[in-house]
């Protein structure tokens, strides 16, 4: 009988430690995975082909203040002597003069740093043998700082650069990658952002209707502004998910303000919001338990559109009842602003292109980033720095398409379609007319995002919610520059800067 019972206690027991151990794995929120040699996740669909780069070996740098390190800050001159060593398991790190990278075999011993450059708020200490600059500023450290930043970092097509910018978020475009860009520019140069004080954890304000209260109602005050003082409401950037209303907006943005947005081809920013937002929860069990693939989701989707759109309308997604309704169909123009009752006017959607076409100064292709960025870069006058990027957000697998289906899929979402042949023709037109050297300097650029990937990435992990959606995020390089923590760093923790020092 005793025999038995403690059988039975191990048996419970076993059982217990089963589901906590299965509890515990699938509420886990990230797990590391190898980074292969070469993007393996890549896909025909997926928009951001420049980000997949290859991981290449990247020098350890090593900072150590020699032992007879001075350093005077309160005067007008400083003075520092710095040893910098710049290893590599497989070979030295070099750019060239013209931006370009090569490896080459180590061989000989490390250089030291003997040099004194003098700044009140920024010294570099540079080695003649060495591409790695080391940097002292006030508020930020020691860091080290690679030739990359130092030869493109300050260098513009013109001048003065402009500050202010309100970035029209739409959903599924690659519009995280793209705020991240935005908010890395206004976090470095100290600017204020529209953020909704009551969701601390991205800001969003997503569908609430703004109106001229809406900063006294909503949102954070600009820095160094009080908390009740709201003529002084005004801000630099807007980057997060909230519904185009110019008029409203020009209320409290600061003057001069330029406004851009992101777009993509419906039939990929359908698939991916499809995926993300679940639309087949629509479909009855019966029906839902015969479709394993994306491709066949979507396939039985379109074979009666309105019919599981509308069954979507009283369905919740995070809290809100009837949310997805309006991503399911023609959901790009719906961010930017034109209500679904005009959907089905071509008259309105047209005037609606026109009137965007007007009041956007660039609206940027997804499947054309880099070519984009180059346009914005020149309107903005901008740095080359400013607009680099590390891809956000991005899928780990992504399936392929028939072109059928695609068609579709830009079928149903027809004022999208409109929407994204207009400014395709606007974008190859902004194109032309940057100059002769487009060309010259899109090879430059994607030269500089594969060097910037591999000196700032270190491995890549997925990260899953838990709703079942997965993506890449990156972790930085040990020892890396400042410029590659904020490039790589996950966009909830660059946010977490920017609220916490508006806040």
């Amino acid at each position: 009988m005793m025999r038995r019972k403690v059988l039975q206690l191990l048996l419970i027991g076993c059982v217990l430690l089963t589901f906590t151990s299965l509890y515990i794995y699938n509420s886990s929120s990230s797990y590391v995975v190898p980074l292969p040699p070469f993007n393996l996740y890549r896909s025909t669909n997926e928009v951001f082909p420049d980000s997949d780069r290859r991981m290449l070996p990247a020098p350890i740098i090593g900072r150590a203040l020699a032992k007879n390190d001075r350093s005077e800050v309160g005067g007008t001159n400083v003075t520092e002597r710095r040893e910098l060593n710049t290893l590599s398991h497989e070979g030295n790190l070099q750019l060239r003069e013209n931006g370009t990278m090569r490896f080459s075999s180590n061989k000989t011993n490390n250089s030291v740093t003997d040099r004194t450059f003098y700044n009140k708020t920024n010294l570099e200490s540079k080695s003649e043998h060495s591409n790695t600059v080391v940097s002292r500023n006030t508020t930020l450290g020691v860091f080290a700082r690679s030739k990359l930043w130092a030869n493109y970092g300050t260098t513009s097509n013109c001048s003065p650069s402009k500050t202010n910018v309100a970035f029209i978020k739409t959903h599924k475009t690659g519009s995280t990658t793209l705020g991240h860009l935005i908010n890395r520019y206004g976090y470095h140069n100290r600017l204020s952002f529209v953020m909704n004080k009551h969701s601390r954890h991205n800001g969003h304000l997503v569908y609430y209707n703004v109106t001229k209260d809406s900063p006294r109602l909503k949102f954070l005050p600009p820095i160094g502004v009080k908390m009740t003082d709201y003529n002084n409401y005004k801000y630099n950037i807007i980057a997060i998910h909230v519904r185009y209303n110019r008029h409203v907006m020009d209320s409290f943005m600061k003057p001069n303000t330029t406004y851009i947005s992101i777009i993509r081809d419906p039939s990929s920013q359908f698939e991916s919001a499809f995926s993300h937002f679940q639309f087949d929860d629509a479909f009855p069990i019966n029906e839902r338990r015969k479709f394993n693939t994306t491709k066949d989701k979507l396939e039985h989707f379109l074979k009666k559109p309105n019919q599981y759109r509308d069954r979507l309308k009283l369905m919740s997604w995070e809290k809100t009842m009837g949310l997805r309704w309006y991503y399911a169909r023609n959901n790009q123009a719906f961010d930017l602003g034109l209500d679904h009752k005009y959907h089905m006017n071509k008259y309105m959607v047209q005037k609606f292109i026109d009137r965007l076409g007007r009041e956007m100064t660039v609206v940027l292709l997804t499947e054309y980033l880099n070519e984009s960025l180059l346009v914005l870069r020149k309107k903005m006058c901008w740095t080359w720095s400013d607009i680099l990027y590390i891809a956000k957000n991005r899928r780990p697998q992504v399936e392929t398409l028939p072109e059928l289906l695609r068609e579709k899929i830009r079928s149903w979402n027809d004022v999208d379609t409109m929407m994204y042949n207009n400014f395709n023709r606007t974008l190859w037109k902004q194109v032309k007319e940057y100059g002769q050297n487009f060309q010259k300097d899109l090879s430059m650029f994607k030269e500089m995002l594969n060097q910037v990937f591999t000196e700032c990435v270190s491995t890549q992990y997925q990260r899953s919610s838990g709703r079942g959606f997965r993506w890449i995020e990156y972790k930085p390089r040990v020892g890396s520059s400042y410029e590659c923590k904020l490039l790589v760093e996950s966009k909830r923790n660059l946010f977490k800067k920017i609220w916490t020092r508006q806040k």
